[in-house]
């Protein structure tokens, strides 16, 4: 029998972004047993493929995945690595960051969509590039 008391998590959360923008996340908090402890912030957004999801996970309990998931909201909100120009969107620092959807990619929590992701990447025709994805999430 396990005698650890059940923690009451929170199911939702605020953060502030670079723009000093209030987001808004549901949180999760999940054990896995014979694993540990994953946890999830999913944005609330009423788009449908926008918004920031973070992924977290700690062997040793919950309280701890929930810990480095806030650390990683909090850094991920910190940065924006895209600009919108009117209807131009630009890659300041040639870096991107995000995540593949069926309808495009999601970066900075908006979704771009294919067409705009090629002309995002159309001024570095002739460039090298470093497309990384992971086998395992991004605990």
């Amino acid at each position: 029998m396990d005698s650890t008391p059940e923690v009451d998590f929170p199911s939702s959360e605020s953060f502030v972004d670079c723009a000093g923008a209030r987001r808004h996340f549901e949180l999760e908090v999940r054990h896995l047993p014979n694993h540990g402890y994953a946890a999830e912030a999913r944005e609330v957004t009423s788009s449908e493929h926008g918004g920031y999801v973070f992924k977290a996970f700690a062997e040793a309990s919950g309280t701890m995945a929930l810990a480095r998931l806030r650390g990683k909201v909090r850094q991920g909100l910190a940065q924006r690595f895209l600009i919108k120009d009117g209807p131009t969107i630009e890659m300041p620092f040639e870096r991107i960051r995000g995540r593949i959807d069926s309808e495009g990619v999601v970066v900075d929590g908006r979704l771009v969509t294919w067409d705009e992701f090629l002309e995002l990447l159309q001024p570095y025709e002739g460039w090298e590039f470093d497309l990384r994805i992971p086998l395992e999430p991004d605990w």
